[in-house]
């Protein structure tokens, strides 16, 4: 095979024409897997096909540690949302 140039071409090494069921079915399955990924993660706890981190959706992470030892009792979401302002959204990660 030749150029337009007169350049000696070579075959080429991956015939996707020739192995197109292959590459169809390939190309299927991997769709496949990546909706049955997102169906799945639909179906957990957050409710999403994706949950973006803070770096995506922009906001402030506040991490609360405590100095107290044994004697901690566990914060509840209500405590965390009263000393806060009402404008806060707490989730708990």
């Amino acid at each position: 095979m030749t150029s337009s140039s007169g350049a000696i071409l070579r075959e080429p090494r991956l015939r996707i024409n020739r192995h197109r069921r292959l590459c169809l079915s390939i190309t299927a399955v991997l769709v496949g897997l990546s909706v049955l990924g997102l169906v799945l993660s639909w179906l957990s706890p957050i409710k999403a096909p994706l949950k973006p981190g803070l770096d995506f959706t922009g906001g402030t992470s506040i991490q609360v540690e405590r100095n107290c030892g044994d004697r901690c009792a566990e914060l509840t979401v209500k405590q965390v949302q009263d000393a806060l302002p009402a404008a806060a959204v707490v989730q708990l990660l």
